[in-house]
């Protein structure tokens, strides 16, 4: 057969905007693939774009089981993140299309991140300057000796430990909602009291589900801060909100929101909300960390092609 007669699967990259243009896609173009490329695609354009390709790649959209069943080719996902909630896994493994996620690809770009945020809050230089400079206000702390309350303790919340260990922090791991007989982990509540600093790196799924609410943030110090890098639906944003106001907590600083970008009603759009820090969902950007996913979804395509898996995501026990 000729060359120009090879019929290659198609392949869809629905959302290229976010990777910026500091990174090259070369690599998964040369693979034995037809790719189209958009910019971005709304939810209700994905059946109409993905309509019989075997392969699509992604960030953001959002696949129902109303996409699944409207697209009968489609055989493989590969999730351009970790977490994998923009997807019917259920669905998906009625029609019998393999998921794949890109796992690790961000773990030092965010536990890096995580740090940037406890430092802000830790050395905030707002208040009011006296005759001989000195300022006062909201407290200048140091890290060293402080316990920091990890939440989620995998990749990025190992790196993080490692990380705020350097600063001569006390490392406090609270047990996993789905495991809390965790070896070497404390009930949730009992780490949410001791803790200087909580920081979050759970998935986003029915058990962890606004995890921390009001009950979680009354049981915290008034000097405690925060931090979510993780999802915003773990926290309930409207108790975080008040407990702020409140002064139940000293500070927040969250990466992610529940929806984004945040419309003006968002509970914590309100300028009424003291010392708290928001970013726009960045921790996992550095360019490093969007070469590494690159490179990781290129493998997961190619392991397919070969007629194999390479990090596929599977719920066992949704399925037995």
């Amino acid at each position: 057969m000729e060359q120009d007669e090879i019929q290659y699967q198609r392949a869809v990259f629905l959302d290229t905007d976010w990777l910026g243009p500091d990174v090259s896609l070369e690599g998964l173009k040369q693979l034995p693939l037809d790719w189209t490329l958009y910019p971005d695609t709304l939810p209700s354009e994905i059946i109409e774009r993905m309509a019989g390709a075997q392969i699509a790649v992604g960030k953001y959209p959002l696949f129902t089981r109303e996409v699944f069943q409207a697209l009968p080719s489609l055989q493989l996902i590969c999730v351009a993140a970790t977490g994998v909630d923009c997807i019917d896994l259920e669905a998906a493994k009625e029609a019998g299309v393999a998921v794949c996620n890109a796992p690790g690809y961000s773990t030092f770009s965010v536990a890096q991140h995580v740090m940037l945020l406890m430092l802000t809050l830790s050395v905030n230089y707002s208040g009011q300057e006296t005759a001989s400079g000195f300022f006062y206000g909201y407290p200048i702390r140091e890290l060293k000796g402080k316990a920091l309350g990890i939440i989620g303790f995998g990749n990025i919340g190992r790196e993080v430990a490692r990380l705020a260990m350097t600063f001569g922090m006390k490392i406090l791991v609270a047990e996993h909602p789905d495991k809390p007989s965790s070896h070497g982990a404390l009930p949730l509540d009992e780490v949410l009291r001791a803790s200087d600093f909580i920081t979050l790196h759970l998935p986003l799924k029915d058990s962890t589900r606004r995890l921390i609410g009001e009950r979680e943030l009354s049981l915290m110090k008034p000097t405690a801060c925060l931090i979510n890098t993780a999802r915003g639906g773990l926290i309930d944003e409207e108790d975080l909100a008040e407990a702020l106001r409140k002064k139940m907590i000293a500070g927040a600083a969250l990466d992610v929101l529940s929806q984004e970008p945040p419309p003006p009603d968002h509970p914590l759009m309100s300028a009424d909300v003291p010392n708290l820090i928001l970013t726009p969902h960045i921790a996992w950007s550095s360019r490093e960390a969007r070469m590494r996913l690159i490179n990781i979804i290129e493998q997961n395509i190619s392991a397919f092609l070969r007629g194999g898996l390479m990090n596929e995501v599977i719920h066992q026990k949704m399925f037995q």
